[in-house]
């Protein structure tokens, strides 16, 4: 979900599906031909509601992006539903995913394609769903950003600048 675009490895997610069988699933606003049939379905474009329902659904979310993004988004959206993110070491994705226990970053395309068959198969070795869950809502969640913005602004009214 969010951008389909070339730059995010859509194809390369699309090749690896296709030779693991399992479906994989699309949504978002599209700006490339996706390719669909045989494993992939695009859904289209999901509202806040459709897509929570769609990640709420899913054995884990995935993305082949090897863009520096700069917040991790879809991982923390998938995490915050208690679901395992797959994708590469890349951008913010390595401050959100603790490898092996919210899900897994590769390296490379090989190790891509393993972690997302053991996945599939089941023998990953995660944390539980629940466990994933309040994890990202403990580190990032309303009640935590909050605490950190108090503590900033009271950090900042308690300087003195008398003398600046």
């Amino acid at each position: 979900f969010g951008r389909i675009v070339e730059e995010k490895g859509l194809r390369e997610l699309a090749d690896v599906f296709g030779r693991l069988r399992f479906p994989l699933v699309l949504a978002g606003v599209k700006t490339m031909d996706v390719p669909e049939g045989g494993y992939v379905r695009y859904v289209g474009e999901k509202t806040p509601e459709e897509l929570s329902s769609l990640i709420s659904g899913a054995s884990f979310v995935v993305s082949a992006s090897r863009l520096p993004e700069t917040f991790g988004l879809i991982a923390l959206e998938a995490n915050m539903q208690g679901k395992a993110f797959y994708g590469y070491r890349t951008g913010a994705f390595p401050e959100i995913v603790e490898n092996g226990r919210n899900g897994r970053l590769a390296a490379n395309e090989d190790e891509f394609g393993d972690m997302i068959a053991r996945a599939i198969n089941g023998d990953d070795g995660l944390a539980s769903s629940e466990e994933i869950r309040s994890e990202a809502r403990r580190t990032f969640g309303a009640e935590t950003y909050l605490r950190k913005l108090e503590k900033l602004v009271r950090s900042v009214s308690a300087v003195d600048l008398s003398d600046a």
